[in-house]
């Protein structure tokens, strides 16, 4: 739940509200309260007592409420980092549409990278002497299922960001400040079919050398040609460059920066 929107949205109306409730049950009690001692008729003091204990607890849990909501408004626009924030988790996540060569699939990491220099290839896998310049990951000989990608399976759009939210990125760049400690590749594939393989592969400055830190290998899990997705590589401050394959064909590598000036 996203408390401060909530809170910025929401907080204000209910304040309004709960405020108004208040005030109206309080100019109520002071009118029964002179009708009462206006009145000679004892059936009429008793009824007006039992409806102004009634308004005096309404009278005290309006107050609760306003005093809850405004704090929350003023919470939410002044102090948001007080507020529960909610986690993203790595999930994948079907949007279809009508349309099949428009955006249709959006699935989301469902594994944490991080950037320490390992071997990507199993111990069960067989490298390809003639692909000795690809990726480890691109060696490793593929599964069985996977397939051929027709002639159109392409990489048509690829962006870097310091965040994520709703599935689309937040603050794109490719200099990201010291202390950045996740940077996000959105991208966009089309021409694909079911189990064509494609990889992200994340290479980090390591004494000096561009050296291959995280790979994943994938295939593509919809029968829709065209889909959106997103990965993360945890990093710290330095020099990187993210890799995207479809099969073995390079599609694009983008380079990018965390810290320095």
């Amino acid at each position: 739940m996203d408390w401060q929107a909530i809170g910025v949205r929401l907080a204000p109306i209910l304040t309004a509200v709960f405020g108004a409730g208040a005030i109206i049950s309080v100019v109520t009690l002071f009118q029964m309260r002179r009708r009462v001692r206006s009145t000679s008729y004892g059936y009429v003091r008793e009824q007006s007592s039992v409806r102004a204990k009634r308004l005096l607890i309404l009278f005290a849990v309006l107050v609760v409420f306003t005093g809850a909501s405004g704090t929350l408004w003023i919470v939410s626009a002044q102090k948001p980092d007080l507020l529960p924030t909610p986690v993203p988790t790595a999930t994948s996540t079907l949007l279809p549409t009508p349309t099949p060569r428009t955006p249709t699939v959006t699935f989301t990491p469902t594994s944490t990278p991080t950037a320490t220099p390992t071997p990507t290839a199993g111990p069960m896998s067989t490298p390809d002497p003639a692909g000795a310049d690809l990726p480890s990951v691109i060696r490793t000989r593929f599964p069985t299922e996977a397939v051929t990608p027709g002639p159109d399976a392409s990489l048509v759009d690829i962006q870097l960001a310091a965040g994520e939210r709703d599935n689309q990125p937040v603050n794109p760049a490719t200099k990201f400040p010291s202390g950045t400690e996740r940077v996000y590749v959105f991208l966009t594939l089309d021409g694909m079919a079911r189990n064509v393989p494609w990889a992200h592969v994340w290479y980090g400055e390591v004494d000096g050398k561009m050296t291959e830190v995280w790979a994943g290998l994938e295939l593509w899990p919809y029968d829709s040609p065209r889909g959106f997705t997103w990965r993360y590589l945890n990093c710290s401050d330095g020099r990187y460059e993210v890799h995207i394959y479809i099969d073995v064909e390079l599609q694009q590598k983008v380079p990018f920066t965390v810290g320095g000036e």
